[in-house]
């Protein structure tokens, strides 16, 4: 999260933060900043603050999440949780109870009884590799081990983790471990009443779109803003859209996904089904 007096930037991860929070530094003497915090509800509440947030749609999303557990390896927390055996860690819930840790530890024994999950991660360019670990991540019989409060609310059943974390940094809480969504229509529900921020930035024009919201609002100056965005890259080769999904897990998505892919579809400008062939090898 960044925060001025004037506006607030909800940094979610693999979405560009920190290429915008870069930006966000060299413009403001005066600022709050602490990486993928979540605003709290003094924050959401104040009408003052124009909350916005940067977008990046889920198939290069999960290529980002994958790419960064195969180069950062032990820095990636979904990393960690697919290679190894951690009974009481990374639940991201108060108060686990016995049953939390058998329900988390079965999954973890029956994921590695079947998958070599560390191998999944010795190579970003293994198309194989990729559509293997996707599939891993988006099964719901690995949800408690791939993300604890996803599987907690139920959203394992219906959504995928880009869901979540969509979730988790865009709409409001009212978001304890206890929520939950038992079916789409509870979701898609949620997600009308409940997003607090104001504007999003679609991370495939980062650059051009971020200017454009900072100026609109007046929020800079124009030639500072022009010096500092011109000086700055974006550095994430993870962040290249290369074809690499399978037509099962590009379908995997699109079906896990659907409900969020709907809910930004005015953003989004396409459907995603007409656009399959700038992922699949």
């Amino acid at each position: 999260m960044f925060l001025t007096k004037k506006y607030c930037y909800v940094d979610m991860n693999k979405t560009g933060s920190v290429y915008v929070n870069r930006i966000l530094k060299a413009l403001n003497d005066d600022y709050y900043f602490k990486h993928h915090k979540i605003p709290d509800q003094s924050i959401i509440n104040n009408s003052e603050i124009k909350k916005f947030g940067t977008l990046r749609d889920p198939f290069s999303w999960y290529i980002s999440l994958w790419s960064y557990g195969c180069a950062k390896q032990q820095q990636s927390g979904i990393f960690n949780s697919l290679t190894k055996f951690r009974p009481f860690k990374s639940y991201g819930i108060e108060n686990i109870s016995i049953q939390d840790v058998l329900k988390k530890q079965r999954a973890f024994l029956d994921l590695k009884l079947n998958n070599d999950t560390k191998k999944l991660y010795a190579d970003s360019t293994n198309l194989e590799s990729f559509n293997k670990w996707l599939k891993i991540v988006t099964d719901k019989r690995y949800a408690p081990i791939v993300e604890y409060p996803y599987f907690k609310r139920g959203l394992h059943l219906y959504a995928g983790i880009y869901s979540s974390r969509v979730l988790k940094f865009y709409f409001n809480a009212k978001r304890s471990a206890d929520t939950k969504f038992l079916n789409k229509a509870d979701f898609k529900e949620y997600l009308i009443n409940e997003c607090i921020v104001d504007r999003f930035i679609l991370t495939n024009n980062l650059s051009t779109d971020l200017t454009k919201f900072l100026l609109e609002n007046k929020f800079h100056n124009p030639i500072d803003l022009k010096s500092v965005i011109g000086n700055s890259k974006v550095a994430n080769a993870a962040s290249k859209k290369y074809k690499i999904y399978t037509a099962e897990t590009f379908e995997i998505v699109l079906k896990k996904e659907k409900v969020i892919l709907d809910y930004f579809k005015d953003y989004w400008g396409h459907d995603f089904e007409s656009r399959s062939d700038d992922f699949i090898a």
